[in-house]
């Protein structure tokens, strides 16, 4: 279970020093604007609990895992997808519920005789209900060996990975993954009317200022993306006022790019509102007992079932990973790449190595729905760069049907291809 988790924002800051943060939705991005940052944080925070993402960023920016969650990544079953290149796609054989399938790549390297494989996370990271679709890549674990024709399956044997999806998860394996997933669906249900009514408290304060004639311009294309955007927005979503309040900021990006004195304006007027906003939601995060009230509560729920393995996935019959024995190569824990990074992020054993301790409770976040798995071989990648591995997240998860994305499917469906392209000129989103 985790405990009082308390951001990092407005704490270790200095007046003596400059404060610098990693924006990492723009390449090379810094902030070293005290509001800029805050701001920028707030928006994470939102992100890391509207996505169920396992991990956090620090006081610098960086993206990190814990040590606990890194090792049940490395042990949760993955089947095969797809190849492209150096990088074999992959997700996990087991559903949670909330956050659906876990989606991995591994990026082989060689050099100098040897070979290494990198075992990367990359967790989908929706904006405005899915209009806006990022990938956040982390560097879960490293493996080193000899580069001869034993290395992939010594790999997979570490990694664990298989050719079929009937490989059932160990409960002790990814019970860190189950109690991360817990404890955000907690925060979400204890106090989301909280950060639901802040949220809305900001918009229409920043709308007001907005409302002056020398902001004309940023509400005009506010309004443009209002229209482009109105299938994802739904009133009775709770993450309404948030999603409507990720749009101005793009609108407030798009415009203040043309004319940074204006930004400057701008971020005078709205100063006061930027900070109670940030203050506000920092108390609301911080109200551990009811999240903690919450936790315990689904907790005590009656159990639910691991994901089935789907028996029909490809003929075969019991899967089994390519290779022998893991021995000779070297497995360590890694740190983020992309667009994560810096943290800590410790050694991610293989089954041989160091083991995940049992909890007392069992999770009721595993979804009882069965893995679909057809056509899963035909997940469209869209690019693959040094560092950096994107898939198209939302055909891949209308296929697997997971229970929270169902409604955002639908929606995709229709909308995906025309979207796609009028996202990519209409915001700096991030490169991974």
């Amino acid at each position: 279970m985790e405990e009082g988790r308390k951001r990092e924002i407005l704490n270790d800051k200095e007046p003596s020093q400059t404060r610098k943060y990693k924006r990492i939705d723009t390449e090379g991005g810094l902030l070293t604007v005290d509001q800029e940052i805050d701001n920028y944080i707030t928006t994470q925070h939102y992100e890391i609990r509207n996505n169920y993402m396992l991990g956090n960023y620090n006081k610098d920016g960086n993206y990190y895992i814990e040590e606990g969650i890194l090792t049940s990544l490395v042990k949760i079953p993955k089947v095969k997808l797809s190849q492209y290149e150096n990088t074999q796609f992959l997700t996990s054989t087991t559903a949670f519920e909330y956050k659906g399938l876990l989606q991995f790549c591994v990026v082989t390297t060689k050099k100098d005789g040897n070979a290494t494989a990198t075992l990367k996370l990359m967790e989908p990271v929706n904006k405005i209900n899915g209009y806006i679709q990022n990938t956040n890549s982390f560097a879960v674990a490293f493996f080193t060996d000899d580069d001869n024709a034993e290395f992939a399956g010594k790999m997979e044997k570490v990694f664990n990975i298989y050719d079929h999806s009937d490989v059932k998860s160990d409960d002790a394996d990814i019970q860190a993954i189950i109690n991360r997933i817990l404890y955000l669906r907690s925060q979400q249900l204890a106090l989301g009317e909280l950060f639901a009514e802040a949220e809305k408290d900001y918009y229409e304060n920043r709308l007001e200022i907005l409302q002056r004639p020398e902001y004309a311009n940023v509400l005009k294309t506010y309004r443009e993306l209002l229209v482009k955007a109105g299938v994802f927005l739904d009133e009775k979503d709770p993450n309404y006022y948030t999603s409507l309040n990720e749009l101005l900021d793009q609108a407030i990006d798009i415009t203040f790019n043309k004319n940074p004195e204006l930004k400057q304006t701008y971020m005078d007027d709205v100063k006061e509102i930027d900070s109670k906003h940030n203050e506000t939601i920092t108390q609301i995060e911080q109200n551990t007992e009811l999240v903690n009230a919450k936790m315990a509560e689904l907790t005590a729920q009656e159990e639910r079932t691991i994901v089935a393995p789907n028996k029909e996935a490809k003929k075969g019959g019991a899967s089994k990973s390519k290779g022998g024995k893991s021995s000779g190569g070297k497995s360590s824990g890694g740190k983020s790449s992309g667009d994560g990074g810096g943290g800590k992020s410790n050694n991610g054993k293989s089954n041989d190595g160091k083991k995940v301790a049992p909890q007392k409770q069992n999770s009721e976040i595993l979804s009882d729905r069965t893995l679909v798995e057809e056509e899963l071989d035909n997940t469209g990648i869209e690019d693959t760069l040094e560092g950096f591995c994107n898939i198209n997240f939302a055909e891949l998860r209308k296929m697997q049907k997971t229970a929270m994305e169902t409604k955002q499917a639908t929606q995709q469906t229709t909308q995906q291809q025309t979207m796609e392209a009028k996202v990519k000129t209409q915001e700096n989103s991030r490169e991974m």
